[in-house]
């Protein structure tokens, strides 16, 4: 998938090519949570696009109550179509994602390019999607089976003309993103401080509404601060993942053995705990009490909500993005995170991570080495205890530096990897004035 981003924000012009594993990295200020955010929006598909061509399909369903909707002759017809409506509702809907003023956006335009060999991906999955009354009835139920691209949609009675449109239409943008439609989650930059009071977030909006309530007049202002979040779109989505804890964790996620690493490995714990009413502890490595998350540190507060990913959700083409990964993290637990964040990369799910830590892209390159290397190297990346699970391809990794100008892809050489140079000329200056001010106090002592 290929996403162009133009006045976003920070950011004048962006192209991004999205990989399995796609990092953006550069100074601060350069407009990389922009990105982050723009693709979040983009790949969470937050705006559903208004398909015309659907009109005929949809007056032909409401008269027979039940319709088979062969999608393959459609997406060859109006695949275009389809992706700049799914853009375009995305730009529109930007001062509501962004929670800002709709003039920081009047010149923003935005593009989605997805290959056509993408539709494969989609024919191999299933899809079933039911769509209840307030009630409990099913109303609306929409099936797909693997390997068939015809879509059997039944009404039990007859919906919203609107509800069944976009339900429809959120079909066909997703047919035409191919492997870019599962789970999105974003852990921003914030999230430490998230992880630990999202409760009081949630019931500081439930006083306002019940104050509303009681209120003899209509209190405007009061409602807009109600309904309409104060935070972009992504933040508040994390907090309404927090606060759904209880109802979303199940006993096993399909990759909890890399929950299990992650606190082995990382945090050094020997796990969470979340109980019936949401409330959040660990257990540190050598001990048998439950401590609660406020008084763990600043790491274990830090990586709760990629812990509870891995540990209760994750699971195939899932996406998963992390603003600033390396947050209160010691070096080498960043370079033991990119190694995780690797195999989760090469068990079929999709990382997008904004960093600015020179330890983290430096282990990817080591992964690349590995991935890219045969006999000595390989035999020479068992010794220094890394695993085939964690090599990757130069085709899995995309990358991009962010700066002043705008934005560039990184080079990637075959023997080194990425050739990150806002790093490297940082280093490279530090390394400099470390050897003169060093020459400097030894010619005094001469």
């Amino acid at each position: 998938m290929k996403i162009t981003l133009q006045h976003f924000g920070r950011l004048r012009t962006a192209e991004l090519e999205l990989k399995p594993l796609t990092l953006f990295c550069g100074p601060n200020n350069t407009g990389k949570t922009y990105a982050m955010y723009g693709v979040y929006g983009l790949v969470k598909r937050i705006a559903s696009p208004r398909l015309e061509f659907l009109d005929p399909l949809l007056a032909e369903l409401n008269a027979r109550g039940a319709l088979e909707i062969d999608m393959e002759p459609l997406l060859e017809r109006h695949r275009f179509e389809i992706l700049d409506r799914a853009a375009s509702s995305f730009q529109r809907a930007l001062p509501r994602f962004f929670s800002a003023e709709p003039d920081l956006f009047s010149e923003t335009k935005v593009g989605i390019s997805v290959p056509d060999s993408n539709t494969a991906l989609f024919r191999g999955r299933s899809k079933e999607f039911h769509q209840k009354s307030p009630g409990g009835k099913t109303v609306i139920q929409v099936t797909k089976p693997a390997g068939s691209m015809t879509m059997s949609v039944t009404l039990s009675e007859k919906p919203a003309a609107d509800l069944l449109r976009t339900i429809l239409s959120d079909v066909m943008v997703e047919a035409a993103y191919g492997d870019w439609t599962g789970r999105v989650l974003l852990l921003p930059a914030e999230r430490a401080g998230l992880n630990l009071f999202y409760r009081e977030l949630n019931s500081r909006r439930a006083a306002l509404l019940h104050h509303a309530s009681q209120a003899e007049i209509n209190p405007a202002e009061l409602l807009r601060d109600i309904f309409v979040s104060r935070y972009p779109q992504p933040i508040a989505d994390y907090i309404d993942l927090l606060n759904g804890m209880t109802q979303l964790k199940r006993d096993a996620g399909t990759w909890q053995d890399l929950a299990s690493r992650l606190q082995r490995d990382v945090l050094s714990i020997k796990g969470y705990h979340i109980d019936r009413q949401g409330n959040v502890s660990f257990t540190p490595r050598r001990s048998l009490l439950k401590i609660s998350l406020h008084l763990g540190s600043s790491v274990i507060k830090s990586l709760f909500g990629l812990w509870f990913f891995l540990e209760h959700l994750a699971a195939k083409d899932d996406v998963l993005m992390i603003d600033e990964p390396e947050l209160n993290l010691h070096p080498e637990n960043q370079r033991r995170l990119a190694r995780l964040l690797a195999r989760l990369v090469n068990l079929g799910a999709k990382v997008v991570l904004s960093t600015h830590s020179d330890y983290i892209m430096r282990e990817f390159n080591n992964l690349l080495m590995i991935g890219s290397g045969k006999g000595q190297r390989r035999q020479r990346a068992l010794e220094l205890r890394y695993d085939e699970g964690e090599a990757l391809g130069a085709e899995q990794v995309g990358a991009y530096s962010f700066n002043e100008k705008g934005v560039e892809p990184i080079p990637m050489d075959p023997e080194e990897g990425l050739l990150v140079k806002t790093f490297d000329d940082v280093i490279e200056g530090m390394n400099k004035a470390n050897q003169e001010l060093f020459e400097a106090g030894f010619d005094h002592r001469q």
